[in-house]
């Protein structure tokens, strides 16, 4: 069961700066809901485009962005719940401590989400002896707010803030035009020490005062240019002081970028750390839910069945409890509690088991064998043979294949095998193995339009016998005969072939040959495809098709063109020119147009 929330002194806020790739930002506080988180990208809030999980856990949760927010948003996540009680304790009632934990913890996070709220606006130093008033004047447009005359409270400029900062301006303007004058007195000054020199040269009454006058003056002159030269070092100093200002700055970008790096880092690990954690608590829930459902499957041992399970809930197939009152161990239906096993004497009853051992007909009754037994030495032959009594494996008995056409062994008793085999066994018991010379079924198809007929996993050792029976090609059209090597890949060219055919209606002995065929003919006329005709019969005989070898089929093939039409009898061998293993064969109609019937695959073992 899920405990309560722990509500410790974690602020209910946290901002992150997006790096363009990151989507899970992690919250280290609780909330109670996901709709208690609010989520701000930059000053904008987010109503859609996350999910949030965690809800309910003590450590926090993560939010998930459906798209990674912009290389440089401030992501803010707060908590913001409704401020308000939920529960009502009455009056002599029944104050559970879930229910008491719960209250408590929702009003303690509506105190800590009233303080982070507070701890944002103004508001004085621990230290101010100040008891000004700090309560904002009504807004006014184009009013900054400030001090008062004094100092007693907060109060709207009496001028225009555009006013102001003019002002400013103004006095900034003042000063740089005040350097400009005094480099101006310095060229004037200059100007006028020249014309005095000139007036001395002509006039030399007028020169002792021109010179006492150019004196006062080369004074003021002096004056002048360091006044000048006062305020160029200082505009130099302001230049290098704007300099390394600039420079302060872009050091100040550079760490403010590895630090975003830094916290970016930081967050995926917290983030990390938040779903590692999220996950092993999933994982304790299921598990804790598991043991629950076990719990209500399980009831335990009781006196009488149980109406309802562990937790109260209504009882579900599969049930178990152990009747301490019976002994036995019971399991409910869906509908009703019945014995599990049977307890006492004999522990096998007809009552609820498949037998019994005190009654033989009864047990086979349970079992759905009848009444007869089934151990009569008919089931192995004779007595004389070898009947066994029931559990005891019988012997493996040799007779002739005359024992079993006259009877004395059924060959419903013959297992899996031939009837003309030697070896004869019971039916749960195999055939030995195929001894050397003895032809044996491999498999067989029946084909209905079919492209090709094809058998594969020929192996060596063997001589294999194809028989064919009521084959029909398409009109006009004969049966067509292909090996297959590895692959299979069914071989088209280079096939040499001779055939002999015989007709009721033609004299015998007529034939062909052909070489550099890309199919060996089966038959020499394809016109039997009357719905009334027989089709082909007979048998393809193909040597030890594995071996690396100029391989050579035989075989004949007979027909007849309706029930009183043309008899014909092929007999025909060839061979492919190339030395090669085969591993297929494949039947086929010679003009493509499908091939129906029946055939069967046979071997034979080379050597025992």
């Amino acid at each position: 069961m899920t405990e309560h929330i722990q509500i410790s002194a974690v602020a209910p806020r946290i901002a992150y700066v997006a790096d363009g790739v990151q989507a899970a930002f992690t919250y280290p506080f609780p909330i109670f809901r996901p709709e208690d988180m609010e989520v701000w990208q930059d000053s904008v809030r987010r109503e859609t485009g996350f999910s949030v999980s965690g809800a309910g856990i003590s450590a926090g949760g993560s939010v998930l962005f459906s798209v990674p927010p912009a290389a440089g948003a401030r992501i803010t996540l707060r908590r913001r719940m409704a401020v308000g009680r939920t529960t009502d304790f009455q009056a002599d009632g029944v104050i559970r401590a879930k229910t008491l934990n719960d209250e408590f913890d929702i009003q303690t996070a509506a105190i800590q989400q009233v303080a982070e709220d507070a701890a944002r606006a103004v508001a004085r130093a621990p230290t101010s002896a100040s008891n000004a008033d700090l309560t904002l004047p009504e807004p006014a447009p184009g009013k900054a707010i400030g001090w008062n005359a004094d100092g007693s409270g907060l109060t709207n400029d009496p001028a225009e803030f555009a006013v102001t900062l003019a002002a400013v301006d103004a006095a900034a303007a003042a000063a740089s035009g005040s350097a400009a004058s005094a480099s101006g007195s310095a060229a004037s000054a200059s100007a006028s020490a020249s014309a005095a020199s000139a007036s001395a040269s002509t006039v030399s009454a007028a020169a002792a005062i021109a010179t006492t006058q150019a004196g006062i003056t080369t004074a003021k002159a002096v004056d002048a240019e360091a006044s000048a030269g006062a305020a160029l070092a200082s505009e130099t100093a302001a230049g290098l002081s704007e300099t390394a200002a600039a420079a302060s700055a872009a050091t100040a970008t550079t760490q403010a970028g590895i630090a975003a790096t830094k916290a970016g880092e930081a967050s995926t690990s917290a983030a990390d750390a938040a779903s590692a954690k999220i996950a092993a608590e999933a994982a304790r829930d299921s598990t804790l839910a598991a043991f629950d459902s076990f719990d209500d499957r399980y009831l335990g041992a009781q006196a009488s069945d149980p109406v309802v399970d562990n937790d109260g809930n209504a009882l579900v197939a599969g049930s178990i409890y152990f009747n301490t009152a019976s002994g036995a161990m019971k399991v409910h239906t869906g509908s009703a509690w019945v014995a599990a096993y049977v307890s006492g004497a004999g522990y096998l009853a007809a009552a609820n088991n498949l037998s019994d051992l005190s009654s033989a007909a009864t047990a086979r009754t349970s079992l759905g064998l009848g009444t007869a037994a089934t151990t009569a030495a008919s089931d192995y032959a004779t007595a004389a043979q070898g009947a066994k009594a029931d559990g005891a494996a019988p012997a493996v008995h040799t007779h002739t294949a005359a024992d079993i056409a006259s009877g004395t062994i059924a060959t419903a008793r013959l297992g899996s095998g031939s009837a003309g085999s030697s070896t004869y066994l019971r039916g749960d018991q195999t055939w030995a193995a195929v001894s050397a010379g003895a032809w044996e079924f491999v498999s067989s198809t029946t084909a209905s339009g079919a492209a090709t007929v094809d058998f594969t996993g020929l192996v060596s050792g063997y001589d294999y016998m194809v028989v064919f029976d009521g084959v029909y090609t398409g009109s006009g059209q004969e049966l067509g005969f292909r090996f297959g090597t590895a692959g299979p890949a069914y071989q088209t060219s280079g096939y040499q072939e001779a055939m002999v055919a015989m007709a009721s209606s033609s004299s015998p002995g007529s034939g062909n040959s052909g070489s550099g065929l890309s199919t060996l003919k089966l038959s020499n006329n394809g016109s039997n495809v009357a719905s009334t005709a027989d089709g082909y019969v007979g048998h393809v005989f193909i040597p030890n098709p594995s071996a690396n070898a100029y391989h050579k089929i035989y075989g004949m093939t007979a027909s007849r063109h309706g029930p009183t039409g043309e008899l014909r009898n092929d007999t025909f061998s060839g061979y492919r020119s190339t030395q090669e293993v085969l591993v297929a064969v494949r039947f086929h109609d010679a003009g493509g147009t499908g091939v129906s019937g029946t055939f069967i695959l046979y071997r034979g073992k080379r050597s025992a």
